[in-house]
């Protein structure tokens, strides 16, 4: 209870240090609620841990609380990881086990809810490669996972399942190339009225980065700004890492001081090399890639000629060659797409 109304301070205190002597459902509720906290927090290794110690233990449960539990962490944890086929797996056996041993819609709509924000990552990242066929199966399996979403929220009548469905609904646009801003403000309006911060800052996440992506900076930096401070409250690293990334590569004001270890313009950029042939998928070159990693932090042409030693007039030659091999029109849909496909680091 405290973890889903934002008190991870007092979650957190219940859950240090795992008792030796715990054993069957007492040590499954452990070992996932630490999951679920090291999840929130970012620390995606002590989450894995803990999953993997769960793993036996839930394959030999029936119980639908422990099976939707464990498959939705282990589904975010390795979506977050870009691990999308695995989180696939996880989606589908959790929900495959608990259709068969129960109709328990609250379970079945947060596992769905997570699958349909795996394949709205899939559906993205084959935009990004331009992999047709791989795009039309992420949009296909999400409708899938939309159908039962909306069949759960209708039959129960519950607030929960509601969120989970506005949730699922934005994730759906977002699966179509359609990213809607609202559709998430309207997610996170109902994780607010159940008093559910974490599930409303990564709403708010969402809709400014949908914003972003409809070049409506004003909006995106209110909402941006709203969501740092509220991440900050939880003690949500991986949230306010991933909030000040989307302020640094769309340069949003938003009066918020920097993440430790961001750089602004031309701090921290690798030393200049020579120009290599070897490409990426993308076919960016190690030197194109040097300067789409400052083009994602936000910096101006000027900036990257002066970390790179290069003409400010060869900077923006190369952010025009970047942007045409990217398939992009605009320097902030680069740096999303860098972001996206972990391009924001430059070629060793």
């Amino acid at each position: 209870l405290a973890f889903e109304r934002g008190d991870w301070r007092l979650a957190r205190a219940h859950l240090d240090p795992l008792p030796s002597r715990l054993d069957g459902r007492k040590l499954i509720f452990r070992l996932l609620r630490g999951a679920e906290q090291a999840l929130g927090e970012g620390d995606e290794e002590s989450a894995l841990r803990c999953l993997d110690e769960t793993e036996p233990l839930v394959t030999a449960s029936s119980e639908p609380q422990w099976i939707e539990k464990f498959g939705s962490l282990a589904a975010e944890v390795r979506r977050r990881r870009h691990q999308l086929e695995d989180a696939r797996a996880a989606v589908a056996d959790a929900l495959d086990r608990i259709e068969l041993c129960t109709d328990d819609v609250f379970r079945i709509a947060r596992v769905t809810a997570i699958g349909m924000a795996v394949e709205a990552d899939v559906a993205q990242r084959a935009r990004d490669l331009r992999e047709k066929g791989q795009e039309k199966d992420a949009v296909t399996r999400a409708q899938i996972h939309m159908d039962r979403l909306r069949a759960a929220a209708e039959s129960s009548g519950r607030p929960v399942e509601g969120a989970w469905l506005a949730f699922g609904t934005a994730e759906y646009a977002r699966a179509r190339g359609q990213a809607d801003p609202k559709a998430w403000i309207t997610a996170a309006g109902e994780w607010d009225r159940l008093h559910r911060p974490y599930r409303a800052v990564i709403a708010r996440l969402r809709a400014a980065e949908a914003y972003v992506e409809k070049d409506d900076r004003e909006s995106a930096a209110q909402v941006a700004a709203a969501a740092l401070k509220a991440a900050r409250a939880l003690g949500s690293n991986w949230l306010e890492s991933e909030l000040a990334g989307l302020v640094g590569r769309a340069r949003l004001d938003v009066a918020q001081p920097a993440v430790d270890g961001r750089r602004d313009g031309a701090d921290g950029a690798e030393a200049p090399g020579g120009e290599s042939d070897e490409e990426d998928a993308f076919g960016l070159t190690p030197r194109e890639r040097q300067v789409l990693a400052l083009l994602a932090e936000g910096a101006t042409n000027r900036q990257i000629g002066n970390a790179l030693y290069m003409a400010e007039k060869t900077a923006s030659v190369h952010v025009s060659r970047i942007l045409s091999k990217l398939g992009v029109r605009t320097r902030t849909q680069a740096a999303a797409v860098a972001h996206r496909q972990h391009l924001d680091q430059p070629a060793g």
